[in-house]
């Protein structure tokens, strides 16, 4: 069996396997601990009468086959000489080279679970939408971005600071808007690992592909149990894990602007709800009445209001990202 074979099954297969099997018991433990998904009384009234009483943080389902397989991945490439595939180097080479930048990111993945796991706590016990404010998400987002900038080796600038901020909060963030609908978040963090890795590969770069390998499998078996009708959400302790880790690997290999093309519909849901938030008060300061430019952000409410299906906005919204990524890379190939 060659090297690819064996990571194939270790880092795709398996965690898929784990994923699968994890997926009825943290559902039935998270109804057990009456983890519901409160909604917001300003959403679609549809998703309050067809989604109340959904287990949410669900996430458990792809977070612990994720950490499982980098766990394995960190030990049988540091100091492990009798696992299998291990390739052991000093701890100093280890943190100097580009695994570096692997246990940044997989770090990055822990701080942004953790930070959307105290959200969802919030949600739960008080009963309704609001968590944490958006001052404190805000303030412990720049926190985990300052420490990737610090721990990555470059320039500790101002301007620095606020681009890391900018890029790994704004793909957090994205993606928390994002997971509003059934698989939603789920497959636009698929095409957009897919269509990074695949950029990666072209440059040569490997960096990133167990890594990458391993979201792909949890994703898609965390679908099996949230394709509508979903019987799990991911919750803010799944998206802004997902949003806060593509963020960083876009970071660390200087490919901040590509996110514009492999994640564009997190990215408009996001500018959607900036544009809609902004224009309501810029019409209420002119007109004494606040006017939107959307039916309802973030973008795929809009869609869903202006009469198309969950399924359709979900779908369409997947079809989308794939064709803007191919119509890169062929244009890529055109150069």
């Amino acid at each position: 069996m060659s090297q690819l074979q064996q990571e194939l099954i270790i880092y795709l297969l398996l965690p898929f396997l784990v994923a699968l099997g994890l997926g009825y018991p943290v559902i039935k433990t998270l109804k057990h601990l009456k983890s519901i998904q409160a909604f917001r009384e300003l959403g679609p009234q549809s998703h309050i009468a067809q989604k109340l009483g959904t287990p949410t943080m669900g996430s458990w389902i792809f977070v612990i086959p994720f950490l499982i397989a980098m766990v394995y991945y960190y030990f049988t490439h540091n100091i492990c000489p009798n696992i299998p595939l291990g390739k052991c180097v000093s701890a100093e080479e280890f943190l100097a080279g580009e695994k570096k930048q692997i246990l940044i990111a997989i770090l990055s993945f822990v701080a942004g679970f953790i930070l959307g796991l105290a959200d969802d706590a919030l949600k739960i016990f008080q009963s309704n939408y609001k968590g944490l404010s958006s001052k404190q998400k805000l303030l412990l987002q720049f926190v985990i971005s300052t420490a990737v900038l610090f721990f990555s080796g470059k320039a500790f600038t101002l301007l620095a600071v606020i681009w890391a901020f900018i890029i790994i909060a704004g793909g957090s963030n994205a993606f928390n808007l994002t997971d509003g609908l059934d698989g939603l978040a789920s497959l636009q963090m698929i095409a957009g690992v897919v269509a990074f890795q695949a950029f990666m590969l072209m440059r040569g770069d490997w960096t990133f592909f167990p890594l990458s390998l391993t979201i792909v499998a949890v994703l898609i078996g965390f679908l099996v149990f949230n394709l509508k009708p979903a019987k799990v959400f991911m919750g803010d302790s799944g998206s802004l894990a997902l949003g806060t880790i593509i963020g960083v690997m876009a970071y660390l290999k200087d490919l901040e602007w590509f996110l514009l093309v492999f994640t564009l519909i997190p990215v408009l849901e996001a500018v959607s709800v900036v544009l809609q938030v902004s224009y309501f008060k810029i019409t209420k300061k002119l007109y004494g009445e606040g006017k939107r430019l959307f039916r309802m952000s973030p973008l795929h409410h809009h869609f869903e209001l202006s009469g198309f299906t969950e399924n359709q906005v979900v779908w369409g919204f997947f079809v989308v990202q794939i064709i803007v990524s191919l119509t890169f890379f062929v244009g890529l190939m055109q150069l």
